[in-house]
């Protein structure tokens, strides 16, 4: 008999330097290899990535995006209240910050979601601990498979089409960024329910936003590493594809505005979601210049 279906009061958000590295844009994501340090001298963890071969169908060398890893962030919530069997549907909801509601994915950001879940799929992730695993007696300490693995089932019927994914395994998840304690679960599922169209670029700003801020802020009991609290807005842009550096077309005009517009948006929000440690995500923001922008200031 399965399991009841259980909604997420916070945000599970790996910040391991391994998960990061499979989200910088590569040109070659099949050759990157990931040093990982483990805080001890000589001890390091190797993490690669290996691919399909780049004939088939889908040319799954593309660099991961940041909806892909806010597909990833939410299924791992979800895993963390132990969910095992998710829906489009469920993880569309816990995406935009509304898990208690009934809304359904519309079919555009469906068919997002799955393709992001079979690209999770297919890349296969080696986490080589054999170095820190001999200072505990043991010779060799190797994790190899898929990003995300699962089984999925599709159900179509009077028109209506449902897809269900049985979670087997979360790798980084579940066999390192919580062996490692660098889990971040001090934001509320809610900070997703931003005021804005929740389209696939957007969800991807807020995903940038959401990760860039916490980087910055300080935490309950420490404060974070010294790092700059102004998030400088030409390499946010270029860096999601919304406004390639150098392109000074009316289109790309156009769109920067609108990207800034939609980030005020979501700043204004977040200034009224309450943290784990009882305090606003950010207090307020500055923004630095006219035209163009050149920054945003955020204070906590």
């Amino acid at each position: 008999m399965s399991q009841q279906f259980k909604t997420a009061k916070n945000l599970a958000l790996v910040t391991d330097k391994a998960t990061t590295m499979l989200f910088k844009h590569s040109k070659d994501l099949a050759s990157t290899l990931i040093e990982v340090d483990t805080g001890k001298r000589n001890k390091s963890m190797v993490v690669t990535i290996d691919l399909p071969d780049d004939t088939e169908a889908v040319n799954w060398s593309t660099p991961l995006t940041s909806f892909d890893r806010e597909v990833l962030d939410t299924v791992n919530t979800l895993l963390e209240v132990d969910n095992r069997t998710v829906t489009i549907d469920q993880i569309y909801r816990h995406m935009i910050g509304q898990p208690q509601s009934k809304r359904k994915a519309p079919k555009a950001m469906a068919e997002s979601i799955e393709r992001s879940m079979n690209g999770l799929l297919c890349r296969v992730v080696k986490i080589d601990a054999t170095a820190e695993a001999k200072a505990y007696g043991l010779e060799k300490a190797i994790f190899t498979g898929s990003i995300l693995s699962f089984e999925s089932l599709t159900i179509a019927a009077g028109g209506k089409q449902v897809t269900a994914y049985n979670i087997l395994s979360s790798l980084l998840f579940e066999k390192y960024s919580k062996a490692k304690k660098q889990v971040d679960s001090s934001l509320p599922i809610t900070a997703g329910n931003v005021p804005i169209r929740h389209t696939t670029s957007n969800i991807e700003l807020v995903s940038y936003l959401k990760r860039r801020i916490l980087a910055m802020r300080p935490t309950k009991t420490q404060q974070r590493k010294a790092i700059s609290n102004r998030i400088n807005v030409e390499n946010m842009l270029d860096e999601l594809g919304i406004a390639p550096r150098g392109e000074k077309t009316a289109s790309t005009r156009v769109a920067k505005t609108r990207a800034l517009q939609t980030v005020m948006k979501i700043l204004d929000y977040w200034k009224t979601i309450i943290c784990t440690d009882q305090k606003p995500f950010i207090s307020s923001y500055l923004v630095h210049g006219k035209k163009p922008v050149k920054s945003i200031e955020i204070r906590f």
